[in-house]
């Protein structure tokens, strides 16, 4: 990570998430893109997130769909060869986005809801209980509101 001052941080606190301009992709499980759009999410500047494998097909599909339902919250993004930009903003906006039951994608739509202004409805959450069958009863448990509905 690195943060506004222009150093690198290596021991990450909840200050320092707020300060932070710039992650290196490269230096994360493929698998967590969704973990850094996260993490980009709650600090209080533009992040670019760089060194992104593109040519990696997993990242390139897991930054599609997170493009895709990052853009239907009006969070806008924009990317170029290795490197995305997350432009400062909040959801403020009541939406449903069906995650096709990726398990990140849930979380990442969870927390993120947890600062919106708006409730986010999510589709297709039953493959978050194979990976953590409390997940949401921790966030009742914080107090957050959750509202399971079955259709």
């Amino acid at each position: 990570f690195r943060s506004k001052g222009g150093k690198n941080t290596t021991k990450l606190k909840q200050k320092d998430l707020h300060n932070i301009t710039q992650i290196d992709g490269s230096t994360f499980a493929k698998d967590e893109l969704a973990l850094l759009f996260l993490i980009a999410y709650y600090t209080e500047n533009d992040v670019s997130i760089i060194n992104v494998n593109f040519e990696d097909k997993s990242i390139a599909n897991q930054y599609k769909n997170i493009k895709k339902i990052l853009s239907h919250l009006n969070i806008k993004i924009e990317d170029n060869m290795q490197n995305i930009s997350i432009l400062k903003s909040k959801i403020d906006i009541k939406t449903q986005i069906d995650c096709n039951g990726d398990v990140k994608i849930i979380m990442m739509l969870a927390y993120m809801a947890l600062n919106s202004k708006k409730a986010i409805i999510i589709k297709n959450v039953e493959n978050i209980y194979n990976y953590d069958k409390y997940f949401f009863q921790r966030f009742k448990d914080f107090g957050a509101k959750v509202e399971i509905i079955h259709d």
